[in-house]
């Protein structure tokens, strides 16, 4: 098979996560010919320091892959952060991408499933991501194709291209315009029927708080601090403000959770 699509894997402080990972892919029988690029996030705080450092030894040691490229974050980012500008810098280079996280164990047919598939659904342009892992659902008995088409998506191992990638938005512009589309509204009803759309923020008490909107969406926030460092010492800038009404989770579940409901913080 040619023209691999490189592994971009996103690592934090679990080292040996990180390990398990890394030895389940070089278990797959296109590793040796696969390109790896790994993303080592900086540490939050102080006490995840050392677990982080541990992590970036350890992949220094990788060895299997056709080549191995590692990029060490100076300042912590976050999980989507990470994620969300790692990939940008990836496509610069690549037209497709499998995409890990340090807590993943894949089977050995992993990497050709995902190559094969990038390449088969390549110009299907409907098509946005390719899922090592899809979420539990029932299977007809009479269904006897290998793959099957969802409307969800999953992070537990995937793989997409290029030009989907750049259709995303990840500062959901037109959030207005779908709240106010009942046909789209019901097609997401239909995906996640348990789901309830809150337009509001969460806090520790009830108020109104300052979203800064920056030029690159994946760095919006509240954080003044965050914010104005970013807007001063990195490429990017705030491009607007708008203010956001905050609740309480307890408000919250008050308000839209039933009294003959609960609610398993794990599963949900």
């Amino acid at each position: 098979m040619v023209d691999l699509s490189p592994i971009v894997l996103f690592v934090y402080n679990s080292p040996e996560h990180t390990k398990r990972t890394v030895e389940s892919l070089l278990k797959n029988t296109l590793a040796s010919e696969s390109r790896l690029i790994i993303f080592s996030d900086g540490a939050k705080n102080d006490s995840d320091s050392q677990k982080v450092q541990t992590g970036r030894d350890y992949i220094k040691t990788i060895k299997g892959f056709d080549s191995t490229e590692i990029v060490i974050r100076d300042k912590n980012l976050g999980l989507a952060d990470s994620v969300i500008t790692g990939l940008a810098e990836v496509f610069k280079q690549n037209d497709r991408v499998i995409v890990m996280e340090d807590d993943i164990i894949t089977s050995p047919s992993f990497l050709s499933f995902m190559n094969k598939a990038l390449a088969f659904y390549q110009d299907k342009k409907r098509i946005y991501s390719i899922l090592g892992y899809p979420y539990p659902i029932k299977i007809p008995n009479q269904y006897q194709k290998d793959v099957f088409i969802s409307f969800r998506t999953s992070s537990w191992g995937w793989g997409t291209w290029k030009d989907r990638w750049e259709k995303v938005d990840w500062g959901v512009k037109d959030f207005s315009t779908f709240i106010s589309d009942k046909k789209t509204q019901k097609l997401f009803d239909k995906i996640r029927p348990r789901d309830i759309n809150l337009e509001f923020a969460i806090s520790d008490i009830e108020n109104e708080l300052t979203y800064s909107m920056f030029n690159e969406p994946a760095l919006n926030g509240f954080s003044k601090k965050i914010s104005e460092e970013r807007n001063f010492e990195t490429d990017y800038w705030i491009t607007k403000t708008i203010k956001i009404k905050t609740k309480t989770l307890r408000t919250v579940l008050d308000e839209f959770l039933s009294t003959d409901k609960t609610i398993d913080f794990f599963k949900y």
